[in-house]
């Protein structure tokens, strides 16, 4: 089972831009951008399961656990911790937690 926790794993960094967004990149697709409680989920046209997991641990790690993505019948969603439901069904979503 793969490690779901903390945002690591093969081609992933993070790096702050020049607005001071903190990005969280997987192979040279910025996935998940943090700019003060505005966050940008990317999938860059790749709806994998790694991908989906790499904006899980970006949520567990620089979110405090505020969103997760999920996936119901080729459907992908955004969910908060508050409760609100996003579908997610292009390759972009912009939200605040």
């Amino acid at each position: 089972m793969s490690q779901t926790q903390v945002f690591k794993g093969v081609e992933t960094t993070t790096y702050c831009d020049q607005d001071g967004a903190l990005n969280g990149v997987y192979r040279g697709t910025t996935v998940a951008k943090k700019l003060n409680r505005m966050i940008t989920l990317n999938t860059g046209g790749w709806k994998s399961r790694t991908t989906k997991v790499r904006m899980n641990q970006f949520s567990n790690t620089y979110c405090n656990s505020s969103f997760s993505v999920l996936q119901r019948n080729n459907s992908w969603f955004v969910t908060l911790a508050d409760g609100r439901k996003f579908d997610f069904d292009s390759n972009s979503i912009t939200f605040e937690v």
